[in-house]
């Protein structure tokens, strides 16, 4: 490497390593629990592996503390040292790998290597990096510890059917021959570094949740059943703005439904994370009766179909993302109005939302443990980009139903769904979030 002749040498000490990269895929098994270099074996590059294994020791001593003096509710039970540090392994192990790509890699990698000498100018990039390295990027200190660095957004007025987005931002003063230049750069959102899955989010409020959840950070996978154009177009639209998404296909309401949507999500996630792990599910996906069909009309296959899709389906979906949750994971089921107010023409499909309910009130007592919450929330009558909703007389109607005299739009149910994502929500579970736009108010 020096191009010096060392071969007239004596060793005194020899050292050997590379970059294998091996992770115990348990940390615990009964009375036998693994911490640092049992549980995980890396290149030692930058100190990380130091970090990592006096983190794992320092969360696995307060919770054996804890349960040795008969106080487990101190830093949590046995079982959640696994949940805890085994997915902040994989991201470390992750981490160390593009870094030997890095140092070890030869011309092919010239090119990444200019690409993240750029990114180093960015401030928000220098510190996200820096966090990783140092082992600071946890999950609990991402949901608990906030920036402390002065941030800037900017304000302003917005007409009461327009939305305008500006993410939080540094200004970033850089002084050359020719002056001063400002500068605004993005910071991390509140769900950097966390996974999310949204059924039915190709059109409609799946896609705005998608988009607003993306916005804040997560990865998104963006399920679909027959609109795969759709479904892309919701990808694209995340990616052009910066976000990280891939599209799941999967029909929902008939046999190996969920399996098939859980089997694209787990492999989605591996190949962009290094893990399957989730963070947030958004339960949206559903269909509904035809306008108009009156409850006499509805037929026993048409029923069995609803609840196929509207509550058998969101059941098993919650039921099979319960391993892959991370502690603290957020479970959001976008219910209807309809479960609060009469409209004899949707009987059997609010039926299927009334059940939806029940899953959120019943999963987050049994969730609360791990520090998952379960919400649901009930939007009004929302613009989904129905034909509907280019008739003006119809949407001026329908407006009426508001007690802000506008009809909803994707987005606004888009924001609370965001905010239960959020570690903001972390006291609130069990709750039917009324997002009509005040129609339930009468």
């Amino acid at each position: 490497m020096t191009g010096e002749d060392i071969g007239h040498g004596r060793p005194v000490w020899l050292n050997a390593f590379d970059d294998t990269r091996r992770q115990a895929t348990r940390y615990r098994k009964g009375r036998v629990l693994l911490a640092g270099d049992a549980a995980h074996v890396q290149m030692p590059v930058g100190g990380q592996a130091l970090n990592l294994g006096l983190q794992d020791a320092a969360d696995l001593g307060g919770r054996l503390a804890a349960h040795l003096t008969g106080r487990p509710d101190g830093a949590g039970p046995l079982d959640g040292y696994d949940r805890a540090r085994r997915p902040v392994g994989t991201r470390t192990l992750t981490d160390i790998q593009a870094q030997s790509y890095l140092l070890l890699g030869g011309a092919e990698v010239e090119p990444l290597r200019e690409l993240l000498g750029d990114l180093l100018e960015s401030q928000s990039v220098r510190r996200h990096l820096a966090r990783s390295i140092s082992g600071l990027r946890t999950p609990d200190t991402e949901a608990t510890a906030p920036d402390t660095e002065t941030t800037t957004s900017d304000t302003g007025t917005t007409a009461p059917d327009t939305r305008t987005t500006t993410p939080d931002t540094e200004l970033t003063e850089t002084t050359s021959a020719t002056g001063t230049t400002r500068e605004r750069t993005p910071t991390m959102g509140k769900l950097t570094d966390k996974t999310a899955l949204v059924t039915g989010s190709s059109r409609g409020i799946g896609r705005a949740v998608a988009q607003r959840l993306a916005e804040e950070g997560a990865l998104v996978a963006v399920h679909y059943a027959s609109g795969e154009d759709a479904a892309r177009k919701t990808v694209e639209l995340i990616e052009r703005d910066g976000g990280r998404a891939f599209a799941v296909r999967a029909e929902l309401g008939v046999p190996g439904d969920v399996h098939e949507l859980f089997l694209g999500v787990e492999q989605g996630l591996k190949e962009r994370t290094g893990e399957s792990a989730l963070d947030i599910v958004v339960n949206n996906a559903g269909i509904t009766t035809p306008a108009g069909l009156p409850p006499e009309d509805v037929t026993p296959d048409e029923f069995d179909r609803l609840f196929a899709v509207n509550a058998r389906a969101p059941f098993f979906i919650v039921q099979r993302s319960l391993p892959l949750l991370r502690e603290g994971g957020r479970i959001i089921n976008i219910s209807s109005g309809l479960t609060r107010f009469a409209s004899p023409d949707q009987v059997a499909y609010a039926m299927t939302k009334a059940a939806v309910e029940q899953i959120s009130l019943h999963f987050a007592r049994h969730l609360a443990p791990r520090g998952i919450t379960v919400n649901s929330v009930a939007p009004g009558i929302t613009d989904n980009g129905g034909p509907v909703f280019d008739i003006p007389e119809a949407v001026e109607q329908m407006a009426q139903l508001s007690a802000f005299k506008r009809v909803g739009r994707a987005v606004d149910v888009a924001d609370v769904v965001t905010f239960l994502a959020s570690p903001d929500a972390r006291w609130v579970t069990g709750a039917f979030i009324d997002a009509s736009g005040g129609t339930l108010l009468g």
